[in-house]
Formats: C-alpha cells, structure tokens, sequence
C-alpha cells in the first residue's frame, strides 16, 4: 500500500517537477511565461541576472514588484489613482 501510494504520489507530481530544468538555457525575464517559472531558475538555478535590482523577486516585469503576478488590470487602476491624486 505504501508503495502504492508513493507512486501515485510521484506520478502526479512528476509534471510540476520536470516543467523546468537548469541543464536547459536559462531564459530571459522577457521569455518568462510565469512569476513560478522565474522564481525557479533565481533560486535553484543562481541565475542572479533575473534580480538586477538584488530585492529577490525575480523578473519584475512577470512577478511584479511584490513578487507577485501582476495583472494588467491592477497596473491600469494603480496608474489611474495615482493620476488622479495628482490632478492630471
């Protein structure tokens, strides 16, 4: 039973766990397709050059400035408030 269980364990994991790979060429912050994917290659990988700015949240573009994804809508509405407490 408890081989069992580790099996099936590891056949549902295995997807996440090989979805990246340091051996493979690390991509650019541009080519980032996630915040996960970009955390992966900084922390596992030392790819220092996805934290130019050493805050440890890697590819702010992708994860955001808190290390979070950022939704194109939330930039719209941060954008939009700021605007209007400046009066423009």
């Amino acid at each position: 039973m408890k081989k069992l269980m580790f099996f099936s364990t590891l056949f549902f994991l295995s997807p996440t766990v090989l979805a990246y790979s340091c051996s493979d060429k690390i991509p650019y912050c541009k080519d980032m397709q996630s915040c996960e994917q970009a955390k992966f290659y900084l922390n596992q990988c030392n790819a220092g050059r996805l934290d130019r700015d050493n805050d440890g949240i890697p590819c702010e573009n992708v994860c955001g400035k808190k290390g979070k994804s950022e939704k194109k809508d939330d930039r719209k509405s941060y954008k939009s408030n700021s605007q209007n407490k400046t009066g423009k």
